[in-house]
């Protein structure tokens, strides 16, 4: 099959690998201030376990976006250098990387105006409060090893809001998911996609709304209950825990995930 357009959304995220391939997670282009970033966790970045020298991202290639050069950035010198984190807490598991490259956004897409082949969100991809959210989201990342090998897009999983939007699940920035989530999709982008229709409950500025794709959150972490019967994020837990003698994770997985609110992407940046 050919000739059929690609939604450029696939062209949004890259996947985020450590040395050998095996370890990382997912990341999504932001562009600010005259500059594309990396949206992505923390714990990605900054793991536990390890302490990651630098990591492996890639770019699509302009003209044949199935096509994709990779990029190693440097991690080595940590935070307040190579990446950043939220200026108030490192519990909010976010991380922005600045890069050198500045992408196109997805407004250019619509306007005709790209001139690369991966894409950025923007501010205004952020959805006003005063329009409508459908409670079936899309989360887009890479699952584990599971991936189109040939072309690295990105998988769609869809997710339910699970908690009131814009209310602070237990008094923390973050609201809660329902999806069957995988280690690798940390630093995914939950989003909402309008399909030409949409909700508006009082006056929206013109730049913030009509635009199919909205940015509503960083996926981060995968609840658990542990044996003490107390309630973990994956953040806490990590991705990477090893299984149980009788090959089951420890814990129970509630399959609801955590998803951070774009605002705190704003703090970081305007912190840099």
């Amino acid at each position: 099959m050919s000739g059929r357009a690609i939604d450029p959304l696939f062209a949004t995220t890259t996947p985020i690998r450590y040395e050998g391939g095996q370890r990382g997670g997912t990341g999504f282009f932001l562009n600010h201030a005259d500059r594309t970033h990396i949206v992505t966790n923390r714990h990605v970045v900054d793991p536990e376990d390890i302490s990651p020298e630098q990591a492996r991202i890639w770019f699509r290639n302009y003209g044949n976006i199935t096509q994709m050069s990779h990029y190693d950035i440097s991690l080595g010198s940590g935070e307040g250098h190579d990446w950043y984190g939220h200026p108030q807490s490192s519990d909010i598991d976010i991380a922005i990387i600045p890069l050198n490259q500045k992408l196109s956004s997805l407004n250019d897409i619509s306007d005709g105006n790209h001139v690369t082949g991966s894409l950025s969100f923007t501010r205004q991809h952020y959805i006003h409060q005063n329009i409508g959210v459908d409670n079936r989201v899309t989360i887009l990342g890479y699952p584990g090893d599971f991936v189109d090998r040939t072309t690295l897009f990105p998988v769609k999983r869809n997710a339910l809001i699970a908690s009131p939007y814009g209310q602070p699940f237990s008094g923390n920035p973050y609201f809660v998911t329902d999806a069957r989530m995988h280690p690798g999709t940390s630093g995914s982008p939950v989003i909402m996609e309008t399909g030409g229709m949409m909700k508006t409950q009082g006056e929206v500025p013109e730049n913030r709304i009509g635009k199919g794709t909205y940015l509503l959150g960083v996926h981060s972490a995968t609840f658990y209950r542990d044996d003490r019967e107390n309630t973990r994020s994956e953040s806490q837990y990590w991705e990477t825990k090893q299984d149980d003698s009788n090959g089951d994770p420890q814990g129970e997985k509630y399959e609801l995930n955590v998803a951070w609110y774009p605002e705190l992407i704003d703090q970081i940046l305007d912190s840099i």
